[in-house]
């Protein structure tokens, strides 16, 4: 964000459209394969929005684009993790859409 805003001044929008996937079953997953799923799938997804929206509020403009997935809302078993930080990203866009949509505008 930091290069971006040196090079352009300003962020107009951001798409969020990283992700990691293992098909592996929950029970032979590892904790520490679900938390790199969830590092990157949705914690990735709020760091950059955070930052993003931090120069986006006091403009009162930008958009934000998360990219989800159908996999959350379906019981695929060897995608669990998958699906799991993937429903957060699409609970998390509604609610931070709630919350500031008031602040830079609605958008359709």
């Amino acid at each position: 964000m930091t290069l971006l805003l040196e090079l352009n001044g300003k962020v107009d929008i951001l798409v969020n459209n990283a992700a990691r996937i293992l098909n592996k079953l929950a029970v032979d997953m590892t904790v520490d394969e679900w938390d790199s799923i969830m590092a990157v799938n949705a914690r990735g997804m709020f760091v950059h929005a955070r930052e993003a929206l931090r120069v986006m509020i006091p403009k009162g403009s930008g958009s934000i684009v998360n990219v989800g997935s159908y996999a959350c809302y379906y019981a695929l078993p060897t995608i669990a993790a998958y699906a799991a930080s993937k429903g957060a990203v699409a609970r998390t866009s509604r609610r931070w859409r709630a919350q500031v949509s008031k602040l830079v505008g609605e958008r359709p």
